[in-house]
């Protein structure tokens, strides 16, 4: 069984993340793009979102205090330098799915404020697209760009 993970469009490269990565020169765009890539095949096959061994590389561990989600838990994983991805992870079964993962945030800067701003200004819909899948299963989750 797979985990299903999506993209959270409205807080996902916001602007102050794509005037970072316009920063950088084509050789380290693309490898943080295949950085994130790897992580998201991890995810997609792993028996759990914090504690599977395959993760270690980029040490997951719980990103309290931003906000409570229903059914859902946020994560933090680290890249090499200071590079970071949140997201929010839902444990359950719907269709062939063992659980969903959105994307929310990313920062090339270590900017934790900025992401947890946009984190909290989007929290009711963030709830509500780990519920649809908990109670509808994939085909309420919109495909990523």
């Amino acid at each position: 069984m797979h985990r299903l993970v999506r993209v959270f469009e409205p807080t996902w490269q916001d602007r102050s993340f794509r005037k970072a990565v316009e920063k950088l020169n084509p050789r380290e765009r693309d490898e943080r793009a295949n950085q994130v890539a790897s992580l998201v095949k991890v995810l997609q096959v792993c028996a759990h979102p914090v504690t599977d061994p395959r993760l270690q590389p980029w040490r997951p561990s719980a990103y309290r205090g931003v906000i409570q989600v229903k059914g859902g838990y946020l994560v933090e994983y680290r890249f090499p330098g200071i590079m970071r991805v949140i997201a929010c992870c839902f444990d359950g079964s719907a269709d062939e799915y063992q659980g969903l993962v959105l994307l929310l945030t990313i920062t090339l800067d270590h900017d934790h404020e900025r992401m947890k701003k946009l984190i909290r200004q989007s929290s009711a819909d963030i709830a509500r697209n780990g519920q649809a899948f908990l109670e509808q299963g994939s085909d309420e989750i919109p495909e990523p760009p």
